[in-house]
């Protein structure tokens, strides 16, 4: 579901088909702020939903942790393989401290300092692999503006988008009516400062898109439910208390059967695993 279909149920929902108290951008930061929450749910649960990796080449033992990262996971030496465990903190950096330049010469730890991850050993600058759970892009949608012409969609300004370069890398869009209807692409390149995004394909003024978020599908119905009961929990006028009830009951059913659903992910999951024979 693109994040323009998921404004439209959020407001069904809410009762304001048309923006009335809560505009369009108020009902993205609800969005967004529903998607974080939950994000989180993948991330505290096992199956290594939003693993990536990275190679790195560390500068004087300091690895920079890359933009999209939301929490390091597991960290290893790319051309031997050896792990660095990242059990380690400052605290403790001279229990096990390391000193020499040699690439290999025993366990090797690292700890996190800000946003990056000090390998406990002098002069470290052995390529490493890095695998990380992902921080997901905020949703957009709105109508495109007055620069969008081919391969060039402008996001609307007034929705808030971020002002930085390369945000929206790779997110997927779709243009939902108007020229370029139908157009499912994933965004190329994008300029914070002009809030222009690359993707395949002609989109005219005021044509409405929606980026697609990308955590699974399953998890967008949650999403919405989560943004409408933030937004009902302040509303405009009062709100029949059975009304309320509603949503916040069906908002659990829908977490709790999405809980149920991401523990599916684990190899054998509700099996007992044989790990010694006898």
């Amino acid at each position: 579901m693109n994040t323009y279909h998921m404004m439209l149920d959020v407001r069904d929902n809410i009762g304001e088909d048309a923006a009335s108290h809560w505009g369009d951008n108020d009902v993205l930061r609800k969005l967004n702020a529903a998607q974080r929450k939950v994000a989180n749910l993948f991330i505290l649960t096992s199956g290594d939903w939003l693993i990536k990796s990275k190679d790195i080449t560390p500068v004087a033992s300091v690895i920079a942790l890359p933009t999209d990262c939301a929490k390091p996971v597991y960290l290893e030496e790319t051309s031997s393989g050896y792990p660095i465990s990242l059990n380690g903190n400052i605290r403790e950096r001279y229990l096990t401290r390391i000193s020499g330049a040699v690439i290999y010469d025993g366990a090797v730890e690292a700890y996190m300092a800000q946003d990056s991850i000090v390998v406990n050993k002098d002069s470290y600058t052995t390529g490493v692999t890095l695998w990380y759970q992902k921080r997901i892009p905020d949703l957009h949608a709105g109508a495109a503006g007055s620069n969008s012409a081919a391969t060039i969609l402008e996001l609307e300004l007034v929705n808030e988008p971020k002002r930085v370069d390369d945000y929206y890398n790779n997110v997927s869009v779709e243009i939902v009516d108007g020229t370029g209807t139908g157009i499912i692409e994933d965004i190329s390149d994008y300029v914070g400062l002009t809030y222009r995004a690359t993707i395949v394909g002609t989109i005219a003024s005021g044509a409405h898109y929606g980026t697609v978020s990308e955590l699974p599908e399953e998890s967008h119905d949650l999403i919405v439910l989560e943004a409408s009961l933030m937004l009902l929990a302040k509303p405009s006028s009062s709100i029949e208390p059975t009304v309320f009830k509603y949503m916040l009951e069906r908002t659990k059913q829908a977490r709790t059967d999405l809980e149920e659903w991401i523990s599916t992910r684990v190899a054998s999951h509700g099996q007992i695993r044989q790990t010694e024979d006898y």
